[in-house]
C-alpha cells in the first residue's frame, strides 16, 4: 500500500496558531462529522495549537462537507456566541458557507473573526472575502506518486508499505485591506 498525503496535523496547527498570533481566543473548528482520516488529522492539529495557548478546543460538527450545511450551523452558533473570533475550517468549501453565514450577520472578516480554510482552492481566492487557507503542495505530491509508482514497478515482488508526508504552507490574503 502506497499513501502520499499533506501534513494535516501541521497545517490544522499552523492555521489555528496564525489565528492566535493574530488576536484570537475563541476560535472554533467546523469539521464533517464523518471525519475521513484527513479531517481527522486536521482536527488534531487544530486541538494541539488550542490546547498549548490554554484554549479549549470547540467542534461544530457538520454532517458532511457541504457549504450549505456549514452556512446553516454558522447562522445558528453566530447569532447565540459572540465570543467566537476566529475559525477553522478543515475544507475551504466549509470555510465559504461559514463567510456566508458571517457575512449574513453583518459580522466583519477579519476585524471582528478570523476565517482560514483548507486546500488553497480557487474557491479560497476567487470568495467574496478571500480566505486564508492551507495550501497542500499537490504537485509534489504527484511527483512523489509517480516515484513510488516507478519503485513498485521495478521491484514487483516484497512490495513494501510506502508513507509519505508532505509539508504544507500557509496562504495568507487580504481580507478588507487586513492580512490574515
Amino acid at each position: 500500500m502506497v499513501l502520499i498525503e499533506s501534513d494535516n496535523v501541521s497545517g490544522g496547527y499552523q492555521a489555528t496558531n496564525e489565528m492566535i498570533k493574530k488576536g484570537c481566543k475563541n476560535i472554533i473548528c467546523f469539521c464533517p462529522k464523518d471525519k475521513g482520516s484527513t479531517h481527522i488529522k486536521r482536527w488534531e492539529g487544530y486541538c494541539k495549537a488550542m490546547e498549548e495557548t490554554g484554549g479549549k478546543p470547540r467542534l461544530v460538527s457538520l454532517d458532511n462537507v457541504s457549504e450549505v450545511d456549514a452556512y446553516e450551523k454558522a447562522i445558528e452558533l453566530f447569532g447565540k456566541d459572540k465570543e467566537i473570533d476566529g475559525v477553522f475550517a478543515t475544507t475551504d468549501l466549509i470555510a465559504i458557507g461559514v463567510l456566508k453565514a458571517l457575512k449574513e450577520l453583518k459580522i466583519k472578516v477579519p476585524s471582528q473573526v478570523k476565517v482560514f480554510g483548507y486546500d488553497n482552492s480557487l474557491l479560497s481566492e476567487i470568495a467574496t472575502t478571500p480566505i486564508a487557507t492551507v495550501e497542500q503542495p499537490i504537485e509534489l505530491m504527484s511527483e512523489k506518486a509517480a516515484e513510488m509508482l516507478e519503485k513498485l514497478m521495478e521491484r514487483r515482488k516484497g512490495r513494501k508499505k510506502s508513507h509519505i508526508v508532505v509539508p504544507v504552507k500557509l496562504v495568507k490574503r487580504k481580507q478588507e485591506n487586513k492580512l490574515i
